[in-house]
């Protein structure tokens, strides 16, 4: 806007610069890699392929006025708008220019993601998706804040197990209904499931950010995903993934609801993080370590620390029962200890033993069956009502414990 620095017309200066410090979505060239404020998008505008094959729930022509930038990611960003045709807000991805084939491979994701209940199912409510300029936009449901940022809210203050319940029930279920149609997220952090509206629905939360998805059957080999501290230990080891990194992820998620605080190491020191896995779970098998083409435990290697994690002194999972010493209720005890043993079970470093989603909704944590014991406890009242936030269903037939040793990938 170098054009304007001569001017004299200093209240529409001003505007003009809060609209861009606000508004804007990548470059501020006239190519169209950026986003105007008032007149966003016309669904009139041409979509091209593969976006025609995915229309509008609503069937509407809309124009979208952004209000927020709600956040920033690795291809674009997503901001908050008020849709005029509909007077509703909605939350919209915007991908610039030059991330063609992850727009199409994410639009393609969300063809498959048509086939389940968003709300039934924990993922958030896809819309539509459309061009404008050299931009590709997702639209999508508005919802709360994410759980990285509720816990920076809380100055990063734990979680109890009984507040973790209804988001590991929810996102079991979100896991279940993807695996149920061949999509792996690759991504689960607590950057990425949202709540829906705390002050409302306390914990009732949706898995969002797809654009790391892909269909299982797709990975090979050298697929790297997932975040630093979320990421399976199959991956670093350079195995072909599965959904079973969903598990990892969430299991880690968890322990950041635990905890306050990523609970693996963050950094990019790969060999720092086998370092720590190999301590807390044990040396891996030798037929699991061989399928891997990368070597970080095959072989002889002085580890050096970087970033100290918190938690150096456990010993193996079962130590987490020392961090909250201060518990002394045998029945908050009692669950913490069902917690701590679902845990372990999400966080098995062989993939193939690791529990699945289905599984674990059966789950003792899960279902509260050791929690039917003690009708009149206070703690069981309290952590029924919070798990009525969700669509909840026990089915006893499920023997998960011995589940992974039938499972297919």
């Amino acid at each position: 806007m170098e054009h304007l620095d001569n001017s004299d017309n200093i209240p529409y200066i001003n505007s003009a610069h809060k609209l861009i410090l606000k508004c804007r979505l990548g470059s501020s060239n006239d190519s169209g890699d950026s986003l105007d404020s008032d007149l966003v998008a016309q669904r009139s505008l041409q979509v091209p392929k593969p976006f025609s094959e995915l229309q509008s729930e609503k069937g509407d022509d809309s124009m979208y006025e952004i209000e927020e930038v709600l956040g920033c990611g690795k291809f674009g960003k997503v901001v908050k708008c008020h849709k005029k045709g509909t007077n509703e807000h909605v939350a919209l991805k915007v991908m610039i220019k030059g991330n063609r084939l992850s727009a199409a491979r994410e639009a393609e994701i969300f063809k498959r993601l048509r086939r389940l209940d968003p709300d039934k199912n924990n993922i958030v409510r896809f819309y539509s998706c459309f061009k404008y300029k050299t931009c590709f936009c997702f639209e999508f449901e508005l919802l709360d804040i994410s759980l990285y940022d509720f816990m920076e809210r809380r100055e990063w203050k734990p979680l109890s197990v009984a507040e973790i319940r209804p988001i590991a029930q929810q996102m079991l279920v979100a896991l279940t209904a993807l695996k149920s149609i061949g999509v792996t997220h690759s991504d689960i952090k607590p950057a990425n499931i949202l709540l829906v509206n705390q002050e409302s629905k306390p914990f009732k939360v949706k898995l969002i950010d797809f654009g790391a998805s892909c269909m299982t059957s797709n990975f090979t080999q050298f697929h790297e995903i997932q975040s630093f501290g979320y990421r399976a230990p199959e991956v670093y080891l350079g195995l072909r993934p599965d959904e079973s990194v969903d598990m990892w992820g969430l299991g880690c998620t968890l322990l950041f609801l635990f905890f306050g605080q990523h609970f693996y190491p963050t950094s990019q020191c790969e060999y720092n993080y086998m370092k720590f896995i190999v301590k807390l779970h044990g040396h891996p098998e030798s037929s699991f370590l061989e399928k891997g083409w990368r070597q970080y435990i095959r072989v002889t290697r002085t580890f050096t620390d970087e970033n100290g994690n918190s938690y150096d002194h456990l010993e193996s999972l079962d130590d987490l029962q020392k961090m909250v010493p201060d518990i002394k209720d045998p029945t908050e005890l009692g669950d913490l200890n069902a917690f701590i043993d679902l845990i372990k079970n999400m966080l098995v470093v062989d993939p193939l033993k690791r529990i699945l989603p289905a599984d674990a909704l059966n789950h003792k944590y899960i279902s509260m069956e050791h929690l039917n014991e003690v009708d009149k406890s206070p703690y069981r009242t309290m952590a029924k009502e919070i798990m009525s936030v969700c669509e909840f269903e026990f089915r006893p037939e499920t023997h998960w414990r011995h589940s992974y040793r039938h499972k297919t990938r």
